[in-house]
């Protein structure tokens, strides 16, 4: 079968945690979702010319009343496609130790790999040049998500594009192709895209880490996208937005966004008596005015109602 699988982040300015955000399911329902958003968005007429798409940040107490009802309306049908088990979500807390210790040891082993030309790596990817390795080993920001969560979003045998939520210097290699060749007796230009999904697909298969998946997946199509060019991203971002405004609600900030993003939230998810649990895992940070996590083996998924 193949799955859809987008995915976006917040992180905290600190550094401390991070919230990700994925929804993933088969192509025709996911069509079907960003059709109904697109629905969505074109039926509230004070949205005006210059909406630019629903991006969380821009949401806030003073515009709440012309675009809080589509940012909510959009929540709903998601959680709709959910219920109805035409769609999937995972919101997961990681702290920032936690996540370095996944994505960080991947990069700086990949890094070796492919810096030493003699390696199987390296020898896979001989024909780039110094210069372009670290375009390559840097996607693992990008692939931990999959690489990481793949058993929670498929079964044995499947099939993913994983598109994430993307900006910077990956999406100025879009067009960009590379002459390939290994220790092949010849070479062929390939777009830097499939580099990033052959590794993924490498390191999936080769990852022998305790706690780490073992179903057999494969990676089909690797595409980073903007935030304004798709719904389900976009959705995504809503979700770790609203996550992270919950958090600094519960830890007693009082701007009126964080409460608003925090109630469209727990419509969706089972939260309200977790409050203390939440108390205990996050803080003020010593300016008061951001939320940080206190617990670096924080790694915890939020239950949908």
């Amino acid at each position: 079968m193949t799955v859809q699988l987008y995915s976006d982040e917040t992180f905290c300015a600190a550094g401390s945690f991070d919230v990700i955000a994925s929804i993933w399911g088969n192509p025709s329902h996911c069509s079907d979702y960003s059709n109904d958003v697109a629905g969505i968005i074109a039926a509230n007429t004070r949205l005006g010319k210059d909406f630019k798409g629903l991006h969380a940040v821009n949401l806030n107490a003073d515009n709440w009343s012309t675009l809080g009802p589509t940012f909510e309306a959009v929540l709903n049908k998601l959680f709709q496609y959910v219920s109805e088990g035409k769609l999937n979500i995972r919101v997961t807390l990681i702290s920032g130790e936690k996540y370095e210790a996944n994505a960080g040891y991947l990069k700086q082993l990949l890094r070796r790999e492919l810096e030493n030309r003699e390696s199987d790596i390296g020898k896979q990817f001989s024909s780039l040049k110094d210069e372009d390795l670290p375009a390559l080993y840097h996607r693992i920001d990008q692939l931990i998500v999959y690489l990481l969560y793949r058993d929670h979003f498929g079964l044995d045998g499947d099939e993913f594009e994983y598109y994430p939520d993307s900006s910077g210097k990956i999406l100025h290699y879009k067009e960009r192709e590379f002459e390939v060749s290994g220790t092949l007796p010849f070479s062929w230009p390939l777009p830097f895209y499939d580099l990033v999904k052959i590794q993924g697909n490498a390191w999936a298969k080769t990852i022998k880490l305790a706690g780490w998946p073992t179903k057999k997946h494969e990676l089909v199509k690797f595409q980073p996208l903007k935030w304004q060019e798709n719904y389900l991203v976009q959705s995504c971002d809503i979700l770790s937005n609203f996550t992270f405004n919950h958090l600094r609600y519960s830890v007693g900030l009082t701007d009126k966004k964080y409460q608003l993003k925090s109630n469209a939230l727990l419509k969706h998810f089972d939260l309200a008596d977790q409050t203390e649990q939440i108390k205990a895992t996050f803080k003020l940070n010593d300016s008061g005015n951001d939320v940080v996590c206190k617990d670096p083996s924080l790694h915890a998924t939020l239950h949908v109602k």
